[in-house]
């Protein structure tokens, strides 16, 4: 699968890189988080959020200022490295991502 947190593009643009160029390699990251999330597993608490910020376009560092943590702790609940989250994250995460507790937690439902 692939981490669409980390995707880079092996060439550097600037502001003379022809806009088709660009829209490419748009099109292609796209493509990818498409494909990422239909792929993703939803069986832990780590897998659920992951799926939930890809799902909203987010990268780690931004879901992280909206939920007033540190991205290190989003990216332990994502690997798994923390299996249980403080209420108060896990009230940060529903509200960014727009998903119950109950569904970070259990998995039960999508949308809040």
């Amino acid at each position: 699968s692939i981490d669409v947190g980390f995707i880079c593009l092996k060439e550097q643009f600037d502001t003379s890189t022809p806009k088709h160029t660009l829209a490419k390699y748009r099109t292609i990251t796209i493509d990818c988080v498409e494909e990422t999330l239909k792929t993703m597993n939803e069986n832990t608490v780590g897998e659920r959020v992951r799926k939930a910020r890809v799902n909203k376009g987010m990268m780690v560092k931004e879901l992280a200022a909206k939920c007033g943590v540190h991205p290190q702790t989003i990216t332990n609940i994502e690997k798994g490295v923390t299996l249980k989250p403080s209420q108060r994250v896990l009230k940060g995460l529903s509200i960014a991502l727009d998903v119950s507790i109950e569904y970070i937690v259990e998995g039960s439902e999508l949308l809040q």
